[in-house]
């Protein structure tokens, strides 16, 4: 469909958007917004950009913005070259204090979640959502904030509960806008869907959110979505497009085994998340269209898929040494894993702590080979050493549990580990 196709009458105006015509016909006067072409007659025929417009400027409204900025906002958009409706960050069209003003409450904000304080932390949002759009908070005071706890937590300096208390105020938040974003104006259905094993859903809520106040429909299934579940949502939504998100190389795996899924169904499949920027190579192993980095940069991604104008990168398939390395990983996997955790017990590293790691290197394994590369490993575990380093009572933990496991791979899979071990003596990741 044309967008720019004067087909729409006021009354379907009115419904789409739900703004009054003596609105309608105001901003017309005083703005030049919108600007109708007219039938013979004289009546009002509108385009479906035209829809989408008085959409974007009833939602400025919404956040507090009176509708005489709002056309200011979007007139300077277009005459710095950018379409308003598809601009890659409204950061860019904000002055310097307002974002300033973000950056403070975003650190309110983390502190109010150091402590606990939910009302607090609610209340220093509310006043950021008062100041600025929701797409411009929700990166610049959510994404930002739990992207430092994050970090916080690696260092040894938050504890989880405190992360996972950010986090759950903030993925509420998310559905709370998600619920209240305007109703669908443009064709097509998108399915938002964390692969099985994913648990950590911000960016793809996110990413939803996002969609669905630019006029997308995106049901969104949630986290950790096992392949067999899919199925009756398929049929029942009929999608033109699932989205999805990766954070760690065993969820990557996950992924590419859900684009093959969604291949039978001609189900096209648009990813993203932070392992791909962790491992770039990891977008030729997965069949599908690659997002980008950016939560914001992802949304014009989708736009040119679903106009048919992005190009699908072909992948590469997993070469038989590594389906058979993998098969007979697998039916060593239990016994690779007890002989590992019998040689950390006898050597004194028996704790919670050494069956995680244990199961951390054995999960990722088995993801490496399964997508193909071994290589993929060094970003995991160069991650996984610099976490047990800052914790000193199991800063020797990885050596130990690393050099077991090259170990028992020896003794049980002999020349059949070989390409696992030999990656890691050749990047002497292990200590021998």
């Amino acid at each position: 469909m044309d967008e720019r196709s004067p087909i729409y009458n006021l009354k379907v105006v009115v419904s789409e958007t739900g703004v009054k015509p003596e609105t309608l016909r105001a901003w017309e006067r005083r703005y030049g917004f919108p600007k109708p072409q007219r039938t013979p007659g004289g009546h009002r025929l509108y385009t479906f950009r035209d829809i989408r417009t008085i959409i974007w400027l009833s939602e400025r409204q919404k956040e507090g913005m009176s509708i005489s900025r709002a056309v200011e906002l979007w007139n300077s958009l277009e005459q710095s070259g950018q379409d308003p409706l598809h601009a890659d960050s409204l950061s860019q069209s904000f002055p310097a204090s307002d974002l300033t003003s973000l950056e403070l409450l975003c650190q309110e904000w983390i502190n109010a979640c150091m402590n606990f304080d939910e009302q607090g932390g609610e209340k220093i949002l509310t006043q950021a959502f008062s100041i600025a759009p929701p797409e411009l908070v929700c990166v610049e005071v959510l994404q930002k904030g739990l992207a430092e706890i994050g970090q916080r937590w690696f260092k040894g300096d938050v504890t989880v509960q405190q992360e996972h208390f950010a986090t759950s105020q903030g993925i509420e938040r998310l559905h709370t806008l998600i619920n209240a974003a305007p109703s669908p104006t443009r064709e097509g259905v998108i399915l938002a869907v964390c692969p099985s094993g994913e648990l950590h859903e911000f960016g793809l809520l996110l990413t939803t959110l996002l969609l669905r106040r630019q006029g997308w429909e995106v049901i969104y299934l949630g986290a950790n979505v096992p392949l067999l579940r899919l199925e009756t949502a398929i049929q029942k939504v009929r999608p033109s497009l699932a989205i999805a998100l990766a954070q760690t190389l065993i969820t990557a795996n996950s992924l590419g085994k859900l684009g093959e899924f969604l291949d039978q169904y001609k189900i096209p499949l648009a990813y993203g998340g932070g392992i791909f920027t962790a491992i770039p190579s990891l977008i030729e192993r997965i069949p599908g269209y690659y997002l980008g980095d950016s939560v914001e940069g992802s949304t014009k991604a989708v736009e040119k898929i679903m106009r048919g104008t992005e190009v699908l990168i072909s992948y590469q398939h997993v070469q038989p040494e590594y389906q058979q390395t993998l098969r007979d990983y697998r039916g060593n996997k239990s016994l690779i894993e007890a002989a590992v955790m019998e040689t950390l017990i006898t050597s004194g590293d028996s704790s919670s702590q050494s069956e995680e790691v244990c199961d951390f290197i054995l999960q990722h394994v088995e993801a490496a080979l399964s997508l193909g590369d071994i290589e993929f490993l060094e970003w995991p575990l160069t991650w996984l050493e610099e976490l047990i380093s800052n914790y000193e009572d199991t800063r020797d933990l990885y050596k130990n549990a690393l050099s077991a496991f090259v170990w028992s791979v020896d003794k049980l899979m002999s020349e059949k580990g070989i390409i696992i071990t030999d990656f890691l003596r050749r990047t002497k990741i292990s200590s021998e």
